[in-house]
C-alpha cells in the first residue's frame, strides 16, 4: 500500500469512519473504539469478527494484527540488585526467565499499527 493511500486510511480514522483493508486474504475493518474518558483507540475486526480468544491463543490473527509489548515482573530496583549478585550471564538468563509478552487488541497509534501490519503481512489493500 502506498503512502498516499495510509494518509487516507488516517484521515478516516481521524474523522471517526471505519476503513476496510484487505490485508493477505483477511478483510480487516478497522474501527475507532473509546478507550477511555478522552482517548479513542482502532480496534481490527478481522472477518467481520473480534473474538478475545485470539488474544489468549497464539494463533495467526493474533501474529497478524493485534498488539504484542513485552515487559519483566520486576521493578528497576530489584533487578539492579539482582544485577550486583548474579554475573552477567546469569543475570540475563534471570532476566529472560522473567519477561512476559502482554497482547491488545486496540491500538493507540497508528504509526505503529501501519508498522506492524507492514512487518508481519506482504500484500496490503484498500477497499
Amino acid at each position: 500500500m502506498t503512502n498516499e493511500n495510509w494518509k487516507k486510511v488516517q484521515e478516516r480514522l481521524r474523522a471517526g469512519t471505519d476503513v476496510k483493508l484487505l490485508i493477505d486474504g483477511y478483510e480487516v475493518e478497522l474501527r475507532i473504539v473509546k478507550r477511555r474518558l478522552s482517548m479513542f483507540a482502532v480496534l481490527p475486526f478481522i472477518n467481520g469478527e473480534y473474538k478475545s480468544e485470539w488474544l489468549l491463543d497464539d494463533c495467526e490473527e493474533r501474529r497478524r494484527f493485534y498488539r504484542t509489548s513485552t515487559g519483566i515482573y520486576y521493578s528497576e530496583r530489584e533487578r539492579r540488585i539482582m544485577f550486583k549478585n548474579l554475573t552477567r550471564k546469569e543475570y540475563l538468563k534471570w532476566l529472560n526467565e522473567n519477561l512476559y509478552c502482554e497482547y491488545s487488541a486496540v491500538w493507540t497509534s497508528f504509526e505503529f499499527m501501519k508498522l506492524h501490519f507492514e512487518e508481519k503481512n506482504t500484500n496490503i489493500e484498500l477497499i
